[in-house]
């Protein structure tokens, strides 16, 4: 493996080399990752400013041992690389999250939309040659290029079932086009100092997510860090070009299908019990999606902080 580490084994560095794969897929064009549920940074100690969605420090640091300049090149990366007196660890495995698809049950259950909504970029070549990444068992699905990315979230709601750094977002998408945000996960803000500002943030309604008049998929009064998974979302295909989940959450199951397709992005929901007929509704700007979902929660990029 070249590098010899006494207390750090081969399959140890195998997983600090897929933190870094996953770090690196959750980055958007923007070079800030998504967040999913909860985000206090983990910093107890603060020396300084803080840029806690921008990971590149730790994908540079990683590179300085692995010797893979395709995770970044930053002063960690050089700092890291005289730590290790210039020997490196190579071959750090291979990514197995991309072109992980989920094939569709064989006996697919029949669902009638209620919802349509089309996002036309600006450039519809910026829907081209994207990377399909899938991550099953966190649950996020992820399509990204170096000028997109869109994501979907569906899956555990992590602590065997507890929830306690969950959020109501099974189901919710995350778009970044050319750097901008579409649409954003609004982050944590809080936790203790206001009960009212945690349940905002962990609610439906500061997520994309469906979303069913003013009912929550999880209940937010079991305590400020439980959230009970009675969504039991599930992927039920992931491909190059669409995603289906669903979740009962609202009782019922709910159905969410993302389809890439002829220079459109398609966001369909639906549900089994009746039958509609839903009129599509294009947007093609980030302010005219945020009005149509009403998303006005602020923007939170770290613990205890908002962007305007």
């Amino acid at each position: 493996m070249g590098l010899k580490f006494a207390i750090l084994p081969d399959w140890h560095m195998q997983r600090v080399a897929k933190m870094a794969e996953f770090t690196r897929h959750v980055t958007k064009p923007n070079d800030r990752v998504a967040q999913i549920g909860d985000n206090d940074s983990g910093r107890f100690f603060k020396f300084g400013g803080e840029a806690c969605l921008d990971h590149s420090g730790l994908l540079g640091a990683i590179a300085g041992v692995f010797g893979d300049l395709s995770f970044a090149t930053t002063t960690e990366t050089r700092i890291i690389r005289e730590l290790v007196a210039g020997t490196q660890v190579s071959g750090y495995g291979e990514n197995t999250a991309e072109g992980r698809f989920i094939e569709p049950p064989l006996e697919k259950q029949d669902w009638w939309e209620t919802t349509e909504t089309i996002i036309t970029p600006p450039d519809k070549l910026v829907l081209e040659n994207l990377d399909a990444v899938a991550y099953p068992d966190f649950g996020l699905y992820i399509w990204r290029s170096d000028r997109f990315f869109l994501s979907v979230r569906c899956g555990p709601v992590g602590q065997n079932g507890n929830g306690g750094h969950a959020h109501n977002d099974q189901l919710a998408i995350e778009l970044n086009i050319d750097g901008e945000d579409w649409i954003v996960d609004p982050g944590s803000y809080l936790y203790t100092p206001s009960t009212d500002k945690r349940d905002a943030y962990r609610s439906v309604h500061a997520h994309a997510a469906p979303k069913l008049g003013n009912k929550e998929p999880s209940r937010l009064d079991l305590g400020l860090f439980r959230l009970q998974d009675n969504a039991r979302a599930r992927c039920l295909s992931f491909t190059e070009d669409t995603f289906e989940g669903v979740h009962e959450g609202y009782g019922e199951p709910l159905y969410r299908r993302v389809e890439i397709t002829d220079g459109q992005i398609r966001i369909i929901d639906g549900v089994t019990s009746h039958q509609a007929t839903p009129q599509p509704v294009t947007v093609a700007s980030a302010a005219e999606l945020k009005e149509l979902w009403s998303l006005d929660v602020a923007f939170s990029p770290g613990y205890g902080t908002v962007e305007d």
